[in-house]
């Protein structure tokens, strides 16, 4: 799956459960005045798909790292225990085995979500274009 096919499945899963009438648990990012971006944030976390940062906000004026991308994919997929299980050593040579979103960058390389650069690195803080 390329990356501008893993993109389209996320966007059309938070299409479709923007659609979906469904109640979710309320969720206050503080950092979102918006109140459809705040619905989508809110339906996205309740589905583990995105966290926000330790600090309560969402970041949703943030640009997207590739190991961010990486963690949204696999969750999307539904792939987060595998991630868990997967967390550790990379083939990379700038992703540290305790990097934080190591387990994604190897699953996602995995299933051909995401690849790493021909120099052998990853490029986890490159910004997702």
């Amino acid at each position: 799956m390329t990356l501008k096919k893993a993109l389209v499945a996320i966007t059309v899963v938070a299409m479709l459960f923007g659609m979906v009438g469904t109640a979710f648990a309320a969720t206050s990012f503080p950092d979102i005045t918006d109140s459809k971006t705040a619905a989508a944030a809110t339906r996205l976390n309740a589905l583990g798909i995105v966290k926000g940062y330790d600090n309560g906000n969402f970041g949703a004026a943030d640009t997207v790292t590739r190991a961010q991308f990486a963690a949204i994919a696999v969750r999307a997929l539904n792939l987060d225990n595998a991630a868990t299980y997967a967390k550790g050593a990379t083939k990379f040579s700038d992703v540290s085995a305790d990097y934080w979103a190591s387990g994604y960058v190897n699953i996602a390389t995995q299933q051909g979500i995401i690849n790493g650069y021909p120099d052998g690195n990853f490029g986890p803080e490159d910004k997702v274009t």
